[in-house]
């Protein structure tokens, strides 16, 4: 077999099935001798020390495959990622006619008076360096009751369906959790991530993560439960970076 060549995909499926029903070196008992069910599935039947001499060969030409003939790890922008707004725990009011859905300073503070005071509606501030970034806080209200404009606040974050939280604490993490992906989604910062063996097969298909730590941590997760070492993993995309 040369080097480059990967398994034949049949052997390649029995030694994955192995793999993946048992731990091999807790299916052979004192003795020396393969658990007959574990061993049928990788080699039809073949069970004693013969077959548990073919299960250690197999997996480790299994191996020394996958080091040579790594899986890939690739990371793509997901462009069909659904607005944070419309996933119905928050709602984002901007003052600003440059954005959709924008609401007078003053009518929407008036309006949500009542939520501010409950601690359902939070302040936001905005600021926009090459990238925007969405933060709670702002100035406590308009500056005096004539006042044209909001202190300090560029809009509101809204919780939905809630008129008195029964855990502010708890109501508040969620709000500075919503206004970080909300953020990664206004900047175009969401990811996929697809992981294929060494034969271009897909093992692993995914979107849907705001920001480089959500999918960083979606990518290890994965790798965690196809039992892969990451650092045996090529990484792809737009994020190669955060896995080194």
């Amino acid at each position: 077999m040369s080097e480059h060549t990967p398994l034949p995909k049949w052997l390649r499926a029995w030694c994955k099935e192995y793999r993946k029903a048992s731990n091999f070196a807790e299916s052979i008992d004192s003795n020396g001798f393969a658990d007959p069910p574990i061993a049928s599935i990788a080699f039809a039947g073949a069970t004693g020390r013969l077959g548990a001499m073919r299960a250690i060969l197999v997996l480790d030409l299994l191996s020394a495959d996958e080091q040579r003939n790594p899986h890939t790890l690739e990371f793509w922008p997901d462009h069909d990622s659904e607005c944070p707004s419309n996933w119905g725990s928050f709602k984002v009011i901007p003052f600003s006619r440059s954005f959709i859905g924008n609401q007078n300073p003053d009518e929407a503070w008036a309006n949500h008076a009542d939520g501010i005071a409950a601690g359902t509606v939070f302040p936001l501030q905005y600021h926009e360096h090459g990238q925007c970034r969405w933060s709670l806080g702002g100035g406590p209200g308009p500056t005096h009751p004539k006042s044209a404009g909001v202190a300090g606040c560029a809009g509101l974050l809204v919780a939905v369906n809630i008129k008195t939280p029964n855990d502010p604490e708890q109501l508040h993490r969620d709000a500075v959790g919503f206004i970080e992906a909300y953020t990664h989604w206004c900047n175009g910062n969401v990811y996929g991530l697809t992981l294929t063996d060494c034969h271009g097969e897909e093992v692993e298909l995914c979107g849907g993560f705001y920001g480089d730590e959500d999918a960083e941590e979606a990518a290890l997760s994965a790798i965690k439960r196809l039992g892969l070492d990451p650092a045996e993993v090529k990484v792809t995309g737009d994020l190669s970076w955060i896995m080194d």
